[in-house]
This record gives C-alpha cells, structure tokens and sequence, in this order.
C-alpha cells in the first residue's frame, strides 16, 4: 500500500510539473506572439504615415522590416494595392550636383507606375551636345519619377564646369573614376557597363533609360517609356524598349501613334529592366557593347518595342563612331512632335500572343506585289503592301531601291519582326517579307 501511494504521488509530481511546463510555455509563446503582433502594428503604422505622406518608397529598411514577418508582409501588400500619389521627395547623395530620389520596390503589379525610371546620359567630352540633350529632357519631363542623372566619362574640364554652372539644381551627375585619354568602342563599354553597375547594383533602381548625350527627345518621350515599363513587366518575352526606328526618316514613318515588336536591337535611348542586367551584366562585352544584345545564345528569342516615329532624335556629327550613316541617314531620322498619351494605353494588345496573332493577319490580308509594282504610279495611298524576299542579297537590293537601311547583325534586318521590315512608302504600308514566312517560332 505504501509503495503504490509513493507511486500514485510521483505521477502526481510529473504531471504537475508537466502542466506547469505546458503554463510557461503558453504565456511565454503568447507574449512573443503579442509582441510580435504590436511590432507588426508599430510598423504598419509607421508604414500607413509615409504611405499618407507620400514618402514609402523611401524607406527600404522598414519595408525589409515588415517582409521578416509573413503577418505584416500580407497586411502591407493590402495597403499598397490602394492607389498611391506620386511623390517627389528625395535623399541626398555624396556627388556635388543634386539629390536623387531613391528607387521604390512596389510588391505587386499595380505598382508599376510609381516605379522611378532614371534617365541616365552617357557623356565624355562633348558639352555642346549634352547641354541639348539636357535641356530637351528637362523640357518635357512632367514628373519627378524620372531622375536625370549624367554619368561623366573623361574627366574633361569643359563638361565639367558647364555641369556645374548650368545643371547643378536639376541634374545628379556620376563621375567615372576610371583615368583615361581614349574615345573607343572599348572606352565606351567600359563606361557603360561602370554606369549600369551604379544604377542597378548600388542604387538599386528596377528600370533605366540609357541615352547619350547627342539626343534629343520627343514631347511624350516619357510616357512611352512609362508605357514601355508596362509591357516589360507584363511580357517576359520582351528585353528591351527603344525609343528609335532605324527606318524613321519623316517619308517612311507617319503615324505616331504606331508601336511594333521588333527582333532587332536598335539601342539609341532605350530601356532595360534589373533582372536584364542581372542576366547579362556578368558577360557584358570590352568592346563593341551594343553587339552583345543581338547574339542569339543573349537575346534567346526576344524582343524590343520600337516606335513608328522616333522618339529620339541624333544630333551628334562627331563622336566615336566618326559620323557613320549620319551623314546619309541618322541626321534624317525625325523625333515624334505630335503628343501621343500612352499612359491610357492597354498592355494586352502587344503581349507575344495577341501581337503575333494580329500582325499575322496583317501580313496574310497584305496584297503581294512586285518591286516594280510597288514603284509604279499606280501604286495609289492608303493600301497595305507586301514584296517577298528570298534572302538577304534580295532584301538588300530592295532596301537600296526604296532607300531604307540595307544591313543586319545576326542575319535579322533593322527593325524587322518574323522576317517582316515594316515601313511606309508614297502613302502605303509597305512589308517586306521572308518568303518563308512561320510565326511559330522565334526569330534567334
């Protein structure tokens, strides 16, 4: 009797002291839980303030904050799909110019539009162009959301102080330490790869518009760029949009409120993402930078956006590139001057499968012509247009006759889709196409 008693008391013991265990685990967790609960209020709240100031995007460090907890991070993603202004406040930089605002990282896709895009301007030592390119964009620029920033290659005392006189209030600049005295394709992707490494890797921006600094741009330059974000986030098929078409001479471009999807890379004031540069930054060429876009193993089948009628127009007779097709053909190619808002515009229309399947129509409904046909008189406006190509040698004599570019890189033709240079002449919509004409599959 005795030592069941003993044994009846000693599980007694263990399972009080087992509830009590379970009693102190319980407040333990519970407070934890309540402290993490009003840490997720404090900072949400903190977040709703700068949310209501206009300052969130700002504040990375409490966004990161709020991500550690999965509780916050859903009630903070259901106070950023409320409609949020655009705002214009900045953070000051360590350059002697001008503070920059610091890039937002919105959760989801209705936040694209806030999404700052800076416009950086490639310059070295030709402060006559650059002072025209500066005063354009500033020009037209309507929203703080474009941060102009010229990043300075050279060290050259003229560019210099005319920074420093004309534009210190209204640009940042970023100067590229790197000591040199040469003007060549090698110093040039050296430049540019510096550039893009500041603005993704250290700044931390999630888009940029790369122009250089003999540009000049169009009245809705923005918005189309804003547009262009847009379509780069909805369509992973896309890598880049450009503001320029190599065929943009005023008689074979006239409608401005025209887009394509191109599997040519046209460069001169064009657009690419972070995860882009993630993707190519680590085998970005020494020479020859805009070469590198257009190799199949880098381009794996996608493409740019390009306009009908520019959006950048090319002032620079002298540069490295010793004024090649300028003289000919660059200097004719014409910026759009007739407003275009692309900010009421819809994603879903250039998107790969709707555009392939439309353009695809466009190209079949197109009457098929012969060169001579097409230059006849009797070839009245208004109609659209189709002369077959077997290969390049054909394409290229064709091009001379009418006049538009003649060359490819990677056997793809300037601006060309599928095959298919789309341009106009004496009033029609003209398409040059492969005779082999096949949409299922991508042009690399």
């Amino acid at each position: 009797l005795l030592s069941f008693t003993m044994a009846a008391g000693a599980v007694s013991m263990r399972m009080l002291f087992a509830g009590a265990f379970v009693l102190v685990c319980f407040i333990f967790f519970r407070n934890i839980y309540q402290f993490e609960g009003n840490l997720c209020d404090d900072q949400l709240q903190k977040f709703q303030k700068q949310l209501e100031d206009q300052e969130y995007r700002f504040n990375l460090a409490l966004r990161d904050e709020i991500y550690r907890s999965e509780t916050c991070q859903i009630q903070m993603e259901q106070l950023l799909d409320k409609p949020c202004p655009t705002s214009t406040t900045t953070t000051t930089t360590t350059d002697n110019t001008h503070a920059i605002p610091t890039v937002d990282m919105p959760s989801s896709s209705s936040m694209i539009d806030n999404i700052n895009i800076p416009v950086v301007v490639i310059t070295c030592r030709r402060p006559q162009y650059l002072a025209q390119s500066l005063d354009s964009l500033l020009k037209h620029r309507k929203s703080a959301r474009f941060p102009i920033i010229v990043s300075q290659d050279c060290n050259h005392d003229e560019t210099s102080q005319m920074l420093a006189d004309k534009y210190a209030s209204t640009v940042t600049v970023l100067k590229h330490s790197y000591v040199h005295n040469d003007e060549t394709y090698k110093a040039i992707a050296r430049h540019y790869k510096w550039a893009l490494t500041q603005i993704f890797n250290k700044m931390n921006f999630e888009a940029v518009i790369l122009v250089e600094d003999d540009m000049e741009v169009a009245v809705d330059f923005f918005e189309y760029f804003a547009f262009g974000l847009r379509l780069l986030k909805a369509d992973p098929t896309l890598f880049c949009v450009s503001s320029w078409n190599d065929n943009g001479l005023e008689r074979f471009s006239t409608e401005p409120d025209r887009i394509y999807r191109s599997d040519f890379f046209p460069g001169l004031g064009w657009m690419l993402t972070a995860d882009y540069w993630r993707e190519i930054g680590p085998s970005f060429p020494d020479e020859y930078w805009d070469e590198h876009p257009r190799l199949p193993h880098v381009r794996k089948g996608r493409n740019c956006i390009r306009p009908e009628i520019s959006r950048t127009r090319n002032v620079g007779r002298v540069g490295v590139s010793k004024g090649q097709f300028f003289e000919t053909h660059i200097q004719h190619i014409v910026a759009n001057k007739e407003f275009v808002d692309f900010t009421t515009w819809s994603t879903s229309d250039y998107v790969k499968a709707n555009y392939d399947q439309w353009y695809l129509e466009e190209v079949q409904k197109a009457r098929v012509v012969s060169m001579q046909e097409l230059e006849s008189e009797s070839a009245s406006g208004g109609q659209t247009l189709r002369v077959i190509y077997r290969d390049f040698e054909e394409f290229k004599r064709m091009a001379n006759r009418i006049g538009i570019m003649d060359d490819e890189k990677e056997t793809i033709p300037r601006t060309a889709y599928k095959g298919v240079v789309d341009f106009k002449y004496r009033g029609n919509r003209v398409m040059f196409t492969r005779a082999e004409l096949d949409f299922s599959k991508d042009q690399r």
